[in-house]
């Protein structure tokens, strides 16, 4: 192989189909419904199986709270997104090999938890094993999916400025970050070399808003293609959430527990089949080969020093405060209101109407802000909007506050996974960096719960809620509008 001098450009190995806008955009309605089967089994354990357990006098409230540790495979995502780099098949498709497997992991646990329901309805020791088994397949699919869609960016990236075929790079096409050898290509459509969010911010005309200038008006904008990546995580989440919610009740209602497993087992079903058909985009040659080579050591020593770069350490903080003053928030609402007088059926019905609506459609908004902003100064903006639908929430009859938090929760979701996937781009290990970064996410999750009961009953509802109000813009503190410090671009 020649010098830099003499390299060819190394396109994604595919047909051109690849290299086209409708290519992505189907790949990305999959990573939708890749997304949307995750939510089942987490609203199923959030929503459905808590109340259908107490409810019945299946189980008591301390039985109910130890359910919360079946999420604990989450908690471990940044153990198997290594693994997920490191073993796959090249000819059945990278990621496609952990994203299969996991499904029919989940299958399997469903139909198994099936057998093992009785007729009234209880959870037994081998039970529990099987939603364990179900939760931690969702948890390595989880991964895989990210990967998936982080591969996609990254085609989309090599379509805008192809790299040296010589370079060294790493999985999922991301390439290395000599800029003595980046190709033209890039400057030659108008794309500063900054970060995927600045890419669409060229010097250009503003229209059109979803198009890269000097490109043939064929090629989406980087920050578009984030911003609608990012939607699909988070709107089709939301929506495998709700499927779990209120329609699973009606099917309960009418066809009992194996109903239920019936109606979870379908869609995750169907979703297998399309991901087995779809054909799952390649990286450049050289990416994928060296994605080949790639052994679990390497990976790790990668992800350390990736975690050691100037910049990390202020993502981590952020991660770990960012949902903190929120699920405070969220989580005493619900017996603010059961204490003042409401009952349980009203407040169950807004929350899974009103509030599940405000929050997709904020997320989708929230997508449109991603699109239009670099993803540093939109999850700025996202945070701000979130602590003003929280200080309404604070002066509005009930269904308006559940409408202003779930409003501010979507709003604030989609911005925060934009920001944490351009803030890795240029990591040597992009996959476990994102990975570690939504673990930090779900850690802030974990201290709003732990806090919240006991500073209620210490505080009281009042100063509580108040005080989650600024405890919401904490974050801003750790963020640089533009995350820079984690490129050597």
């Amino acid at each position: 192989m020649g010098g830099a001098a003499n390299a060819q450009p190394a396109k994604a190995d595919s047909s051109p189909q690849q290299d086209s806008d409708g290519y992505l955009l189907r790949q990305i309605g999959l990573v939708f419904a890749l997304y949307a089967v995750q939510g089942i089994p987490a609203g199923f354990i959030d929503n459905f199986l808590p109340l259908a357990l107490y409810g019945g006098s299946h189980a008591g409230r301390a039985a109910v709270g130890w359910l919360g540790l079946l999420s604990f495979p989450w908690l471990l995502k940044f153990v198997w997104a290594p693994l997920v780099d490191c073993y796959a098949s090249e000819s059945f498709g990278r990621k496609k090999s952990w994203i299969v497997p996991s499904h029919l992991a989940m299958l399997a646990a469903c139909a198994a938890c099936a057998c093992l329901t009785d007729g009234a309805g209880g959870v037994s020791l081998p039970m529990v094993a099987a939603l364990l088994a179900f939760t931690t397949a969702t948890a390595v699919e989880d991964c895989a999916v990210d990967g998936y869609a982080m591969n996609l960016l990254a085609i989309h990236k090599n379509r805008l400025h192809p790299e040296p075929s010589s370079r060294s790079s790493r999985d999922d096409g991301w390439q290395g970050d000599d800029r003595t050898n980046r190709a033209s290509s890039a400057e030659d459509a108008g794309v500063p070399r900054t970060s995927i969010s600045e890419r669409g911010h060229a010097a250009t005309p503003p229209l059109p808003l979803l198009l890269l200038p000097g490109t043939g008006g064929s090629i989406l904008k980087p920050r578009v293609v984030l911003a609608l990546l990012n939607s699909a995580q988070v709107v089709g989440y939301r929506i495998g959430h709700f499927y779990a919610g209120a329609p699973i009740w009606r099917v309960y209602g009418r066809f009992g527990w194996h109903g239920v497993w019936a109606f979870m087992f379908a869609p995750i079903l169907l979703a297998t089949v399309c991901a087995a058909a779809a054909r799952e985009p390649r990286p450049a040659a050289a990416a994928a080969a060296a994605a080949g080579r790639r052994r679990l050591p390497a990976v790790l020593r990668e992800t350390l020093g990736d975690a050691a770069r100037p910049g990390f350490a202020g993502l981590l903080l952020f991660g770990c405060f960012v949902k903190t003053g929120e699920k405070i928030a969220m989580s005493m609402y619900k017996p603010y209101l059961l204490d003042s007088g409401y009952p349980a059926s009203d407040v169950g019905t807004w929350i899974g109407t009103y509030g599940a609506a405000a929050s997709t459609a904020a997320s989708i908004a929230s997508s449109f802000l991603v699109g239009a902003l670099p993803a540093g100064k939109a999850v700025r903006v996202a945070l701000v909007g979130r602590a003003g639908f929280f200080l309404v929430s604070l002066f509005a009859d009930p269904r308006l506050s559940i409408l202003a938090q779930g409003a501010g929760c979507g709003l604030v979701t989609t911005a925060i996974f934009a920001y944490f996937m351009d803030a890795v781009s240029n990591c040597s290990q992009p996959l476990s960096c994102f990975i570690i970064l939504q673990c930090s996410d779900d850690v802030s999750r974990l201290l709003g719960f732990a806090v919240a009961g006991w500073s209620v009953d210490y505080f009281g509802y009042a100063t509580v809620f108040a005080c989650c109000i600024p405890f919401m813009l904490l974050p801003l503190v750790f963020i640089d509008a533009s995350p820079t410090k984690m490129r050597v671009d």
